[in-house]
């Protein structure tokens, strides 16, 4: 859930910070708020997760690291695109509305992760 906390309130500061708007249709703000946000929260979560969630004890951290990474890339690519198409779509005009939506797709894509990081990341 920190993980969460950590990359929703950086997405949603970082669409303020680029000056997101509905009218302009400027949906690049909704991908590179979700890449700059999840650069953030992985970081922690990689090293909660290894550490405290599966317990994994693997010497060489790299391997995992590399699982890790290429999950958060697929799982970051997934997110944006739904959230922009989903934002599209539903005509959305509020920052605060996105990130909602953002919300519903990560909670998602959460159930997924793990299930991949317990069995191939952090085996």
């Amino acid at each position: 859930m920190a993980s969460g906390f950590i990359d929703l309130l950086s997405f949603y500061a970082f669409l303020l910070l680029l000056g997101w708007h509905p009218l302009s249709m400027n949906w690049n703000v909704i991908f590179i708020s979700t890449v700059m946000a999840r650069v953030l929260s992985s970081a922690f979560n990689f090293v909660f997760n290894r550490n405290y969630v599966f317990g994994h004890k693997e010497k060489d951290v790299r391997v995992a690291a590399v699982k890790y990474y290429t999950l958060c890339g697929a799982s970051m690519a997934l997110s944006g695109l739904l959230v922009s198409v989903s934002s599209y779509a539903l005509l959305v005009g509020s920052a605060r509305i996105v990130t909602i939506i953002k919300v519903a797709v990560d909670s998602a894509l959460f159930f997924m992760n793990y299930h991949i990081q317990r069995k191939w990341v952090f085996k």
